[in-house]
């Protein structure tokens, strides 16, 4: 870790899209996580292979931001549920894990898509790099 700067990331160079998170092929209401490595306090964390969340339910009656984040105790990668409200804001990561991406969330969505359309959720990109 420290022979890259000694912080949490993503390790930068290796190739472009290590730990991206993006949208379904066929829009769905879950994302895909690509494989790669990355360094979380101080340790060592791969992603072997591509992983897709688990569905997300839409909010309600808000906008919510949900995190997307990588957990170095269960070398998973899990979705942190936000706070609906008229604007959003995302969860932290919890300890020992590294944030990936935010999830914009609408009312009524259908589908989460890489960019923003007006109307579905979208990811926004949150990793960081060593």
């Amino acid at each position: 870790s420290m022979s890259w700067g000694g912080g949490n990331g993503v390790l930068r160079n290796a190739a472009a899209n290590d730990l991206q998170v993006t949208a379904l092929s066929v829009p769905g209401l879950s994302v895909q996580v690509q494989p790669g490595y990355a360094f979380i306090s101080k340790f060592p964390y791969k992603l072997a292979q591509t992983a897709d969340t688990p569905v997300i339910t839409p909010p309600s009656a808000n906008p919510r931001m949900d995190l997307v984040q990588a957990c170095l105790e269960t070398w998973s990668v899990t979705i942190k549920t936000g706070t609906e409200a008229a604007t959003p804001s995302p969860p932290s990561a919890d300890n020992n894990c590294m944030a990936l991406a935010h999830l914009y969330l609408r009312p009524g969505m259908t589908c989460i898509k890489n960019a923003d359309d007006g109307t579905n959720g979208y990811i926004v990109d949150a990793r960081t790099h060593v």
